[in-house]
């Protein structure tokens, strides 16, 4: 839902990967819906996901969120749907995790603080949330929100690599060709290198 990776700070090569995951998921998400009895007038869906999300169900206030970050069935409103990420987020949801940091990263909803969206990254990371350990280690990478650390890029970097993250294992390649962060190894860089173009 959130925009994936640094599109607007990084080069294309290290979030074409993120945004291709969300396409997939979109596509996944948007059949399951055509194959069940989920009614699709957005309005009627708000209005359910709102039932849920007050009695504190954490998938409802998420998908909440998301109806207000696109104003699908309410009107469009960032602050709301900060407040229902936060909600789901604060029950340890990796997802609302993940759209609460990008928020704070952008500066929509709220003002702009790189070091709440890194809190927000980490706390997803650390459930092996792909895309904020991708983004975690860009932000080590470049010094955004946190003191830069190219050793603590390449730990988060390589979870993300594991995971099968085209970017990050992109990325990772790099890291052992240059030395940064990890020893300089051409062998593992290649080995990355064809992970990544895989």
């Amino acid at each position: 839902v959130r925009p994936w990776g640094f599109g607007e700070v990084f080069d294309l090569q290290r979030t074409v990967g993120g945004g291709l995951l969300m396409l997939g998921a979109l596509t996944i998400t948007l059949f399951q819906a055509s194959q069940s009895n989920i009614p699709r007038d957005p309005a009627m869906v708000a209005r359910r996901f709102l039932k849920a999300a007050q009695t504190g169900n954490a998938t409802a206030q998420f998908n909440l969120g998301v109806l207000y970050d696109t104003g699908r069935g309410v009107p469009r409103d960032l602050i709301i749907a900060m407040n229902w990420y936060r909600k789901a987020a604060h029950q340890g949801f990796a997802e609302a995790q993940f759209n609460l940091a990008q928020m704070y990263r952008q500066g929509e909803g709220a003002e702009h603080d790189a070091a709440q969206a890194v809190k927000w990254f980490l706390k997803a990371a650390k459930q092996s949330h792909v895309l904020s350990q991708f983004n975690l280690s860009l932000m080590y990478e470049q010094g955004v929100g946190v003191d830069k650390d190219d050793t603590k890029a390449a730990v988060w970097c390589r979870k993300a690599a594991e995971q099968g993250h085209a970017d990050a294992q992109y990325n990772l390649a790099q890291m052992y060709r240059l030395g940064q962060g990890v020893p300089c190894d051409a062998a593992e860089a290649s080995k990355w290198f064809r992970r990544a173009a895989a």
